[in-house]
């Protein structure tokens, strides 16, 4: 996962887009405790633990496909923050129903909550881990793990969140 973190660094600097601060293991069980988590996927934890999504500035920072990655909420005011900092679907996506604002957690949106970007992060569910479209009325899931969905994204962005099914591409993630 170092591997695709530093990917995805060259990629944003050369769109010219900051990014966040890696996150510490402290604020990686901070936010596990605080949604009382048992622990997250190991390719998302090491992704936060490389990138940890854009920066949070006074201007909006995207890619070249409109797509903002969040960051993970470290201050307590940022936990109850709706837009810009990893958090549970149900405070950031308005169809959300109770059962998927509990397992599906927004860590990107699309032109401004167009649409948004979750990780399964339920242990006990069979897609732990999996990265999902939130729009309309269900999710769709769109990658069977957050390694395979950076992999599309990295290769095409916009075949990573536009296409209707880029599960059947994400199947064998290229070897780099």
């Amino acid at each position: 996962m170092t591997d695709l973190g530093t990917r995805l660094l060259t990629l944003w600097r050369d769109l010219d887009i900051p990014f966040a601060l890696p996150a510490t293991e402290s604020q990686l069980c901070h936010f596990e405790n605080h949604y009382h988590l048992t622990s997250l996927p190991p390719e998302f934890r090491s992704y936060l633990r490389v990138v940890n999504g854009m920066q949070n500035t006074k201007e909006w920072n995207c890619d070249d496909e409109l797509v903002t990655f969040w960051n993970l909420p470290i201050r307590p005011e940022e936990f109850s923050s709706d837009f810009s900092f990893i958090c549970p679907a149900y405070r950031a996506w308005k169809q959300c129903r109770e059962e998927e604002g509990q397992r599906l957690f927004v860590f990107a949106d699309w032109c401004i909550n167009g649409f948004a970007l979750a990780i399964n992060l339920d242990q006990e569910s069979n897609e732990y881990g999996s990265v999902s479209r939130l729009m309309d009325n269900k999710p769709e899931r769109i990658s069977p793990s957050f390694e395979c969905f950076l992999n599309v994204y990295l290769e095409n962005r916009g075949n990573a969140i536009f296409a209707d099914s880029p599960e059947a591409e994400q199947e064998t993630p290229p070897n780099r």
